[in-house]
């Protein structure tokens, strides 16, 4: 039999009753391991031995594999879930400081809006009211995005005005940079700036849409403003809810941590049960006629001999059953060959004979196992 290396674990590639040199020629150039049993039966037996062992580590690879990918989706989840947390955690404090930043337009917008509510006014007026103010640019009603006054809640686009003013600054320093690197030009660049193409006026209406389009592309976030409570009273409300998923989140990692051990305990031990069971399995039990010298013949028959005088005789008296055939022959050191004969009795009770060629391969087992095949 050949193999890759000769250790516990390596793949029979072929067997051979002889050591040929062309096989020995062929391992050594593929880097191969020629290893030699007392017999054919057990090298045969080795080789088809590692093959059913090949399969059963195939299988249980894959089942290890499954077994660890079961755990590395519960790290994923419980991950994404402490993830989502500190996410919360984070658009809560944002929220929170932004109410805090524009604390008096958020009062005076909920006072307007509380107090429109309180005179009767209808929702869908009032939304088309706050709708037109923000067009004619009130900025009070320009900050309101969405009303659900069905949950007396108002969607404000907030901003942070420390950014805004920083946005301004940054704009400022670049135009003084521009005006110092154009000023041999007598100030061109700058009256293309706020001029274009055309006189004062249109300069001024260019200059509004400038302005415009800043505020529109300002960075906001849309915050939601319960109209029962004031500016100060909905940003602490935000910090409560971060407070809550910071909470959340903490408790969450922790329980991360025992389910993942908790898991990689449960999946180490299933592992390691695979591993012995594919143990166990690789140990085949061998039959009770493997102590004997045995084959099965071409018409397959079971065929076995004693190896010496003692199992001659334990193979007479304990195994030998009606209907089977002993053979011998005349020959000093000559073994006890039986033939275990499975075939159904005939009609009238009698044992069904054993086919000739049967014997004749029994006796050839005889033959070869007497000292004349040794001269």
């Amino acid at each position: 039999a050949a193999g890759g290396e000769v250790k516990a674990e390596y793949t029979a590639i072929d067997f051979s009753p002889f050591r040929f040199r062309q096989l020995e020629q062929a391992a050594a150039a593929a880097d191969m391991t020629v290893t030699e049993y007392p017999c054919f039966s057990k090298a045969t037996d080795e080789y088809y031995s590692q093959h059913e062992a090949q399969k059963g580590r195939d299988v249980q690879r894959s089942q290890e594999a499954a077994a660890w990918r079961k755990v590395d989706k519960i790290r994923e989840h419980q991950a994404m879930r402490v993830a989502e947390l500190a996410e919360r955690q984070a658009d809560d404090d944002r929220k929170a400081q932004l109410v805090e930043y524009n604390l008096d337009a958020v009062d005076g917008l909920i006072q307007l809006l509380s107090s429109a509510l309180t005179r009767g006014m209808a929702w869908d007026a009032l939304a088309a009211l706050v709708a037109d103010s923000a067009e004619s640019g009130d900025e009070l009603a320009a900050l309101v995005h969405e009303l659900k006054l069905d949950s007396n809640v108002a969607v404000l686009a907030l901003t942070d005005p420390v950014d805004d003013e920083e946005e301004e600054e940054e704009e400022d320093d670049d135009d003084d940079d521009a005006d110092e690197d154009e000023d041999g030009d007598g100030g061109g660049r700058r009256r293309a700036r706020r001029g274009g193409a055309g006189a004062g006026d249109d300069s001024e209406e260019e200059e509004d849409g400038d302005g415009a389009g800043a505020a529109v592309t300002r960075e906001a976030m849309l915050v939601e403003i319960d109209l029962g409570k004031s500016a100060y009273a909905n940003a602490s409300a935000f910090y409560e809810a971060r407070k809550r998923s910071g909470v959340k989140a903490a408790k969450t990692a922790q329980a991360m941590e025992t389910s993942i051990k908790i898991a990689v305990k449960k999946t180490s031990r299933e592992v390691k049960q695979m591993q012995v069971g594919q143990q166990i399995k690789a140990l085949r039990k061998p039959f009770w006629w493997e102590k004997f010298d045995w084959f099965i013949s071409s018409e397959n028959f079971l065929v076995i001999s004693g190896r010496d005088a003692q199992q001659n005789e334990i193979i007479v008296k304990r195994h030998m059953r009606k209907g089977d055939v002993y053979v011998h022959a005349d020959l000093h050191g000559a073994s006890s060959c039986v033939v275990q004969n499975h075939l159904p009795s005939l009609v009238d009770g009698s044992p069904a004979p054993v086919p000739p060629l049967t014997l004749e391969q029994a006796g050839a087992q005889t033959v070869c196992r007497s000292a004349c095949s040794r001269v």
